[in-house]
């Protein structure tokens, strides 16, 4: 999980920098599952990207 939401906050910078709205709302989607289905003990600093992607 840690790799995917890595992997999901590249992607949402990449896409923030070409201003592509559709990809965008995708990251946030997956930013939202990830939230949902991640275990309360996982506490690597990359699930602190979930907010940032959440309030764009």
């Amino acid at each position: 999980m840690i790799v995917k939401m890595a992997d999901v906050y590249d992607n949402f910078l990449f896409y923030v920098k070409q201003s592509n709205e559709t990809e965008i709302e995708r990251c946030k989607t997956l930013a939202s599952l990830i939230q949902k289905y991640k275990k309360d003990e996982w506490k690597d600093n990359i699930f602190n990207r979930i907010s940032e992607i959440k309030r764009y």
